[in-house]
């Protein structure tokens, strides 16, 4: 009779294993059809991320040169030449004025299909008016995720400049610039992060052991931005190409009026040195009308127009 003590006991336990892990089952069900966390979104993000994405030798960030992928069900190719464009011919053919936009994923497209990102939406505007020389225009694009500031400007200055553009446009947003974020502390491994019902408990966690705010010295100071648009301006101007920058600042509203997000000093500095400064003006209420997912805060196909709209009286102004 002792010996069925012990015996229940472990009858007990296993029952209870057994309870538990159906709660664990049922509960992984639920995050997976009614998803609440966008953790789909997540999931699909983080696997487009790791397939047209890779570092070089150097450690820096850069397409993966000849993949295709999707991300929310939009095709993304890109070519042998790293970029999300038609090969580029070298040298550049008579014929043909280019326009090339230098930035990160807003340029890109990110979360756009093939042909609804703002550069080809921008370059088939301005085909429909022929310049009085005769060059048909050619817009190329230059984005890349993950890029800033430093990214973009070794860019430019080793491959964007060989390609021969006659006016360079530098996209610029908040992230450039501002501090980032800190990171909540993980510690699931890839494969665990899958399971879903671990990822929520590892984002609890990360939320409670994490601290608010940003990371100390992740922003740049206006002098910065100052080197970066100057060092710019000055490999364009080697090659006869003119700079300028698109400001792609969030807009924030303070006692009824608009507050301009982008640096006043480099502003100030472009003004004076002549580097015009393309304003698209976008509220913030703008970004989250525009978004392509919950979680995601890029802009849709919706979004790349109007983009493309703001842009083109402006580019007009600098190319006739």
């Amino acid at each position: 009779m002792v010996a069925k003590k012990p015996r229940r006991v472990r009858v007990r336990l296993a029952l209870a294993a057994i309870a538990s892990l159906a709660a664990f089952a049922c509960f992984e069900l639920f995050l997976r059809i009614v998803d609440p966390g966008s953790y789909a979104v997540l999931e699909d993000k983080e696997r487009f991320t790791e397939e047209v994405l890779e570092r070089d030798e150097k450690g820096w960030l850069r397409l993966r040169a000849g993949t295709t992928s999707s991300y929310l069900g939009h095709e993304v190719r890109v070519s042998a030449q790293r970029l999300r464009n038609r090969v580029v011919v070298t040298p550049k053919p008579a014929g043909v004025y280019r326009v090339l936009i230098v930035g990160d994923s807003v340029p890109f497209g990110w979360g756009v299909g093939e042909g609804e990102e703002y550069p080809r939406l921008l370059e088939n505007e301005l085909r429909k008016s022929p310049r009085a020389d005769g060059r048909t225009y050619e817009v190329i694009n230059g984005g890349s995720p993950g890029w800033g500031l430093a990214e973009e400007f070794f860019w430019l200055e080793s491959t964007g400049i060989t390609f021969e553009p006659d006016l360079v446009l530098h996209s610029i947003i908040n992230n450039d610039i501002e501090a980032h974020p800190k990171a909540p502390p993980l510690f699931l491994t890839d494969g665990l992060r899958r399971i879903r019902a671990l990822r929520l408990i590892e984002t609890i966690v990360g939320r409670i052991a994490s601290e608010a705010g940003d990371e100390p010295g992740t922003a740049l100071l206006p002098e910065h931005v100052i080197l970066a648009v100057d060092r710019s301006r000055e490999v364009c101007a080697a090659k006869g190409a003119r700079y300028a920058v698109i400001d792609a600042f969030e807009r924030v509203q303070e006692e009824g009026r608009p507050e301009r997000r982008f640096p006043l000093a480099v502003v100030e500095h472009m003004a004076k040195v002549g580097v015009p400064l393309l304003d698209l003006a976008l509220t913030r209420e703008w970004v989250h009308s525009h978004q392509v997912a919950k979680n995601d805060f890029h802009p849709g196909a919706a979004g790349h127009a109007e983009i493309a709209a703001k842009l083109l009286p402006m580019v007009h102004a600098l190319v006739e």
